[in-house]
């Protein structure tokens, strides 16, 4: 069993686990780590099943701990979690109570210390968890920093403005600055300037985040791959030379605050007007984004061709009519899609695997690629078999695109 060095592991699976420790917590008033190492191991999630748990307060060896922690169990008579946790014996390990220890508040544990953990910098001045190790609570405004619960694009709307105007000057932003300028904690800002830079990138712009910097070394961090770290003076020279009074804000659509759930809703609502929110969010990344999370919603987040579900992670949301070859009308339409594996999206992007007009699977290995007997085995079960549909048939696939793209795979 070998110690897994992550506190991002931890927090992840905290931030997985929100609606059972909010009712466990709303219960009990607060949990203990033994709480915590319940709802992990009981867990079906994939993410949770990667790894096997412990509890760092019992003495001795990691071997030792973790099996004093399934006698401690045999003797609760939770069976069901011995077991469990037995048969992850060889997985990575989580020990819950020195990542509690580590993003206490209140913790007896000198905090300057990171005990191995290469993320422990993330997360150190995050004090997530209040109370003591044994008890404590989560405060999900802290952990929402991480991304999934924020509007990141009405923050790059912000952001947008501050560097665009000190493009205009000879002067350089730190993160720090940045960060107080919209109003947010600075180790978040790097979700906002993905955004930014993804869009420069994509827009062929000059690379505007190039002026965001690190207070000490006056560089950008790591994140940043718009330009070489090499050259920066000459990627700042071509940003403060060009005039941005000419591009418009590409966050606009969120400056009233919408965020992309409610993007996608429309989506959802008014498939056929999809180019309407194409032509609003003109960064790529978010476009597709939110293509895929409307296809998730409309197939209840299972692979249409199959049926399984896993981890949202492990689906695509599979242009019919690819994505570089489709008009703006189509990019956003989930009727140019479908939620399938991803392995099953790469069969069908290179035409192994397609659909017919009757929504019908069809395997053909027409490219001549040389199958082994467990692939082919794997994809043949598929054949003849009808995809699974969203309830709602205005978001079923159009026929029509099907149609066409088989017709352009069989030239």
């Amino acid at each position: 069993m070998d110690k897994h060095y992550s506190l991002s592991d931890f927090v992840n699976m905290i931030r997985l686990h929100r609606p059972a420790i909010d009712s466990l917590i709303q219960a009990k008033s607060s949990m203990s780590h033994m709480d915590l190492l319940e709802i992990f191991s009981l867990s079906t999630e994939l993410k949770a099943t990667r790894f096997t748990y412990v509890i760092g307060s019992m003495k001795g060896s990691q071997e030792d701990q973790y099996d004093a922690m399934l006698a401690r169990f045999r003797k609760a008579g939770n069976q069901k979690i011995v077991s469990i946790l037995r048969s992850r014996r060889d997985l990575p390990c989580i020990d819950i109570q020195e990542c509690v220890w580590l993003v206490n508040r209140n913790s007896d544990r000198e905090r300057g210390r990171d005990y191995g953990y290469p993320d422990y910098g993330e997360f150190k001045d995050r004090q997530f968890v209040s109370g003591r190790a044994n008890a404590f609570s989560i405060d999900w405004s802290m952990l929402s920093e991480s991304g999934d619960e924020v509007n990141q694009a009405e923050r790059a709307f912000k952001a947008w403005k501050v560097l665009t105007s000190t493009a205009s000057t000879t002067r350089n932003v730190t993160y720090e600055d940045l960060a107080k300028a919209i109003g947010i904690h600075h180790r978040a800002v790097r979700y906002v300037l993905g955004l930014i830079q993804d869009y420069c990138i994509a827009s062929n712009l000059p690379p505007l985040t190039i002026l965001v910097v690190n207070k000490h070394t006056n560089k950008p961090g790591a994140g940043f791959i718009a330009w070489s770290h090499d050259n920066l003076e000459e990627g700042r020279g071509q940003v403060r030379s060009f005039d941005w009074a000419k591009v418009s804000n590409p966050f606009e659509f969120a400056s009233d605050g919408t965020a992309e759930d409610e993007l996608v809703t429309q989506i959802l609502k008014k498939p056929d007007a999809s180019h309407e929110i194409y032509t609003k969010v003109k960064v790529r990344g978010m476009q597709q984004r939110i293509f895929r999370q409307a296809l998730l919603k409309a197939y209840g987040g299972r692979c249409a061709l199959s049926g399984a579900g896993f981890s949202s992670e492990m689906l695509d949301a599979a242009h019919i009519i690819p994505w570089s070859q489709c008009s703006p009308d189509l990019k956003m339409n989930p009727r140019n899609g479908v939620l399938m594996l991803c392995c099953y999206h790469r069969l069908f992007d290179i035409g192994i695997l397609s659909i017919d007009v009757e929504y019908r699977v069809i395997f053909s290995n027409k490219t001549g690629l040389k199958l082994a007997k467990a692939d082919q085995a794997l994809v043949s079960s598929l054949h003849g078999r009808k995809i699974s549909l969203p309830k709602d048939k205005a978001l079923w696939p159009d026929k029509s695109l099907i149609r066409q793209r088989n017709e352009s795979n069989a030239k």
